[in-house]
């Protein structure tokens, strides 16, 4: 199995850095590790250049979605896993990665629990994104992905059509739907990712209420039939 990493960065400079070391350090090397430079005007790209087997495409069209589909595009591999420039996979996240896609040979996308780097969130462990996870999933009726902890499938994801265009809907969620389409989600409570919860204190209102809002537009929403390409 050939495993690609795409990293969506605007202006990490700092974190990107941490971010790539833990991926240097996996159990299981990834194959190819893209980073998609999505306008960063800081050193960003300086910073994804000197890592080995780090590959820097851009986006130009701002927004995290539009630059996660252009990472997936430009990917090589059988599996592409997607995390975010603020977290820190731990060693065995590309392993626990292959060996349930393994074990799920017809399994389109795989996920797992996210954990918060700082107190207070992190002190509460995997808990919120698994309750989360089920929640949503007995709502939307499938599993979900989440952003900084998914691997999907490329022949999944080149069957479905851009889910970037709706920016009311939550853009994780919105791509589970498109995938659940093709075919089953596994989320798996042991691949877990640690992020950062810098969001919440920037910007808690944000997190708390137009996420849930979001959520619930998902909830409502159905993709149409053009959503799976022939």
């Amino acid at each position: 199995m050939h495993i690609s990493v795409v990293i969506p960065v605007y202006n990490e400079e700092v974190l990107l850095k941490n971010c790539l070391l833990a991926l240097s350090n996996q159990e299981r090397a990834a194959d190819e590790i893209i980073v998609v430079d999505n306008n960063c005007t800081d050193t960003s790209v300086q910073v994804a250049l000197q890592f080995k087997n780090v590959r820097v495409v851009r986006e130009t069209k701002q927004g995290m979605a539009y630059a996660r589909d252009c990472g997936f595009r430009s990917a090589q591999g059988d599996v592409v896993c997607q995390t975010d420039a603020d977290s820190l996979p731990p060693k065995n996240w590309l392993k626990l990665m292959e060996e349930a896609f393994e074990k799920h040979p017809f399994a389109v996308a795989v996920s797992g629990p996210v954990v918060f780097t700082e107190p207070p969130y992190g002190y509460l462990g995997r808990y919120p994104s698994y309750a989360l996870a089920l929640i949503a999933s007995f709502f939307l009726g499938h599993s979900v992905v989440f952003g900084p902890n998914k691997g999907i499938r490329v022949s999944a994801f080149k069957k479905i059509s851009p889910c970037s265009d709706n920016l009311l809907l939550h853009e994780d969620f919105d791509l589970a739907q498109h995938l659940s389409r093709v075919g089953k989600i596994v989320f798996n409570r042991n691949i877990l990712m640690e992020t950062s919860a810098r969001r919440i204190f920037k910007t808690p209102r944000r997190f708390f209420w137009d996420y849930t809002l979001m959520f619930w537009r998902n909830v409502f929403h159905r993709p149409n039939p053009r959503s799976v390409l022939a």
